[in-house]
């Protein structure tokens, strides 16, 4: 069956769409959400849709169509700021006389779309969570895995922890501005009410996605939160000496 319809998981790093990709694919009737036009990821999935190359956008794009849509038609792709930007304009790029905004031209190329939008209220505790990722290698833990092992350990670092900040407060306005330049009302997902009830979480997106959950299927994620008294640490810290500075 064609694709019939796509979403977009429209977020920010450490804002929790890695548990709700997981908890959307594991449904069977969500697509396969994944960062597919993540630059670094790209040779990836192009070896995985048994492509030659990633540099042939619309070759790629076909995959990605083929790779990510479950049997009743539905599309599931992750866009973080600024990745956005580049799926319209290659997108624009294969339809040169599609004139609309950029809603418009997604829509060409991949059907009826509709989006989601993940916040993280608290940017202190995302940045935060960001800044022990990059310096640890430690994204994830997995239950059946255990908690990887850091490459290093993590230092606390006012700078690098302001610089996500202000970016991430930066990234989340350019998402609003967009949405609202293309007359997008996106599903809200606020961070910290979803992981308090990811499964329900995720019904109510999969009721917004206009899909059912098959009888007898579970939600299911490996994934576990990686915040801890470090982190709580770190918070603190950083808004002690923010107030500070301000």
């Amino acid at each position: 069956m064609p694709y019939t319809q796509t979403y977009f998981i429209c977020g920010t790093p450490r804002s929790g769409s890695t548990l709700l990709c997981a908890l959307l694919k594991s449904s069977g009737v969500a697509g396969v959400p994944e960062s597919y036009f993540r630059k670094q990821d790209e040779l990836k999935w192009a070896e995985k849709f048994d492509l030659a190359t990633a540099a042939d956008f619309k070759t790629y794009l076909q995959g990605v169509i083929k790779g990510g849509t479950t049997p009743n038609g539905m599309l599931g792709i992750r866009v973080m700021w600024g990745t956005m930007a580049e799926v319209v304009d290659n997108t624009r790029a294969l339809a040169p006389a599609i004139t609309g905004n950029d809603k418009a031209v997604l829509e060409h190329a991949f059907g009826p779309c509709k989006f989601l939008y993940l916040k993280r209220n608290d940017i202190v505790a995302q940045a935060v969570s960001l800044v022990r990722a990059l310096q640890t290698d430690v994204w994830h833990v997995v239950d059946e895995r255990g908690t990887p092992t850091a490459k290093t350990e993590p230092v606390y670092n006012f700078e690098q922890i302001h610089g996500f900040v202000t970016e991430m407060e930066e990234h989340n306005k350019a998402w609003l501005e967009w949405f609202a330049d293309n007359d997008i009302t996106p599903y809200k997902i606020e961070y910290e009410t979803y992981t308090q009830d990811p499964i329900t979480g995720t019904k109510n997106v999969l009721d917004y996605l206009g899909v059912t959950l098959p009888e007898g299927k579970t939600l299911e994620a490996a994934n576990k939160k990686l915040s801890d008294g470090l982190s709580k640490e770190w918070i603190l810290r950083y808004n002690a000496e923010a107030g500070k500075a301000g």
